[in-house]
C-alpha cells in the first residue's frame, strides 16, 4: 500500500499507529477533516518512506517540527486553508528534501519568511547539486578528453612508427633488389661481351686459318701440278729425245754398215 486517502471525513485524532502497520505508505490524504488533532509533543510519523502528506482544510491550530522528526524522504507538505497563526521554521529543516509547500495562512507574519527560507534553501541545495553534478561532469570530460587524447596520440605514434619502419623496410628491399638487378645485369652483360668476343676471335682464327689452309692447298696443288707438267714435259722431250738419237745412231750405222758392204 502506497496511498491512503481520508479524506472529507470527521477524523478527530491523527495516531501514530497507522503508521506503523503501514511502514511503506508514500502518501496520507487527510484533507478536510475539521477538528483534526495532531499532537505537537512527540513523533506522530513514523514513516520513513513518506513522500507527500496533505492535511488542509482541518482547521489545524499548530504545527510542531517533532511530528517530522523519523521522515527523511518528505516531498509535498499541503497545509493550507488551516487557522495557523505561525509556522516553526525548524519544519523547514526537517523536511529538507520537500519541493512543494502549501501553507495560506489568515494573518500570516511567517510566510514571507517561509517561503524566502525555503526558496533559499531549494536554490542552496539545487546549486550545490548542479555544482556537484558539473564538476563530477566536467571531471569525467576531462578524463574521457584526457584518455581520448592520450590513446590518439597512442595510436597516432604507433602508426606513425609503423609506418616508418614499413616504408624503411620497403625501401632497403626495393634499393637491395634494385642493387642485386644491376649486379646481375652487369656481370651478364660483361659476361656476354666477353663470350662474344671470344666467340669471334675464335671465329675470326678458324676462318684465317681455314682461308690460309685453302690458299696453301691451292698453292701446293698448283706448284705440284706445274712440277708434273715441267717433269712429265722434260721426261717427253728427253725420251724423244733419246730416240731420236737412237734412230739416227741406228740409221748412222745402217747406213755404214751398208757402205761398207
Amino acid at each position: 500500500m502506497k496511498y491512503i486517502y481520508l479524506g472529507y471525513n470527521k477524523l478527530q485524532h491523527l495516531r501514530p499507529d497507522i503508521f506503523l502497520v503501514v511502514s511503506h505508505i508514500q502518501h496520507v490524504y487527510s484533507y478536510s477533516n475539521p477538528g483534526l488533532q495532531i499532537p505537537t509533543d512527540c513523533n506522530v510519523i513514523n514513516c520513513p518512506s513518506l513522500s507527500g502528506l496533505d492535511i488542509s482544510h482541518c482547521y489545524i491550530r499548530s504545527v510542531s517540527a517533532e511530528i517530522f522528526a523519523n521522515v527523511s524522504e518528505q516531498k509535498s507538505l499541503d497545509l493550507s486553508h488551516n487557522n495557523l497563526r505561525t509556522v516553526d521554521l525548524n519544519i523547514l529543516r526537517a523536511v529538507v528534501y520537500c519541493t512543494v509547500l502549501h501553507c495560506t495562512l489568515p494573518n500570516c507574519t511567517v510566510m514571507y519568511c517561509t517561503v524566502l527560507y525555503c526558496t533559499v534553501l531549494y536554490c542552496t541545495v539545487l546549486y550545490c547539486t548542479v555544482l556537484h553534478c558539473t564538476i563530477l561532469y566536467c571531471t569525467v570530460v576531462y578524463c574521457t578528453v584526457l584518455y581520448c587524447t592520450a590513446l590518439y596520440y597512442t595510436v597516432l605514434y604507433c602508426s606513425v612508427l609503423y609506418c616508418t619502419a614499413l616504408y624503411c623496410t620497403v625501401l632497403y628491399c626495393t634499393v637491395l633488389y634494385c642493387n642485386v638487378m644491376y649486379c646481375t645485369a652487369l656481370y651478364c652483360t660483361v659476361m656476354y661481351c666477353i663470350v662474344l668476343q671470344c666467340t669471334i676471335l675464335y671465329c675470326t682464327i678458324v676462318y684465317c686459318t681455314v682461308l690460309h689452309c685453302n690458299v696453301m692447298y691451292r698453292t701446293a696443288l698448283y706448284y705440284t701440278l706445274l712440277y708434273c707438267t715441267l717433269l712429265y714435259c722434260t721426261v717427253l722431250y728427253c725420251t724423244v729425245l733419246y730416240c731420236n738419237v737412237l734412230y739416227c745412231t741406228a740409221l748412222y750405222y745402217t747406213v755404214l754398215y751398208c757402205s761398207v758392204l
